[in-house]
Order: structure tokens, then C-alpha cells, then sequence
């Protein structure tokens, strides 16, 4: 509330399972203010927003947040992930809701690769690149138009 008061455009920052609680509350404020003040959008790294861990060779299913999430969001997804597979039906599940929603596969690296103890020589390299990737999402939400309420 005291930054968008502030006039602060607010961009909200998750990865793994931390998107769960990140799009609830992006839900509730949406339902609180529905002139569409107050978030700009999100950067997800990585998102696991399943009910549970697929069985090999089906598809995930969603929670109902998923789909009922209105927001701007760029999805950084590691390209060695399980959860690369997935992610034109994520990405189709969050548009459902009117999200707007960019991704930018990683090369050469898996989920949470900026805190892995053993780290690949890709994972190093990108580790040291992670301000300016997310500098760069939160540049594309600010400039994206705001999708429809």
C-alpha cells in the first residue's frame, strides 16, 4: 500500500514454490483494487505452480490461482528443468486469466542454479549475470502495456 501510494510502480520477485503465495496475494489485491492500481507485474524464476508432482508422461495440473491471476509476468525458466516440458501449458494457463506473459528460457542450467553447491561451470557464468536478468525482466514489465481489466 505505501508504495503504490508513493506513486512506486511495485514488480514482485519469486522462484521455486514462493510464486504460490506471491500470485494469491496479487489476486487479493487485485479484488481490493479493481482499477488496476498498484502492481506492475512479476518475475517468476523457475515457477512450480502444480498441485502436485506429475506422473512421467502427463501433464500438470494447475492450482485455481494459475488461472485467475490478471498481471504482467516474465517467467525466467532454466532450459535443464523438469519443469521445462511444462511450460507452454503454464504459460497458456496464466494467459487464461488476461496475464500477460513473456518467457526467457536459460541455457545450460537447472533450477536454482545461482545457490547450488555444485555448481556447473554455466551455472557459474549465469549466477553472476542474475541482476542484470532480472534488471532486464523488470524493464520489459515496465515498458509491456497493462493487460486488460
Amino acid at each position: 500500500e505505501a508504495a503504490v501510494a508513493s506513486g512506486k510502480q511495485v514488480v514482485l520477485l519469486s522462484a521455486g514454490r514462493g510464486p504460490l503465495p506471491l500470485l494469491a496475494g496479487a489476486q487479493a489485491w487485485d479484488e481490493r483494487h479493481p482499477d488496476g492500481r498498484g502492481l506492475t507485474g512479476a518475475v517468476l524464476l523457475y515457477p512450480q505452480l502444480y498441485v502436485g508432482t506429475p506422473e512421467p508422461g502427463h501433464d500438470a495440473d494447475y492450482l485455481p490461482v494459475v488461472g485467475a491471476t490478471r498481471l504482467r509476468i516474465a517467467i525466467l525458466q532454466p532450459q535443464l528443468s523438469p519443469w521445462h516440458w511444462q511450460l507452454d501449458r503454464l504459460k497458456a494457463e496464466l494467459e487464461r486469466g488476461d496475464s500477460k506473459v513473456t518467457v526467457q528460457s536459460l541455457a545450460g542450467v537447472r533450477d536454482r542454479f545461482y545457490f547450488r553447491p555444485e555448481t556447473t561451470p554455466a551455472e557459474f557464468a549465469l549466477t553472476a549475470r542474475v541482476p542484470a536478468l532480472l534488471r532486464g525482466a523488470v524493464t520489459e514489465l515496465l515498458s509491456a502495456q497493462k493487460p486488460p481489466r
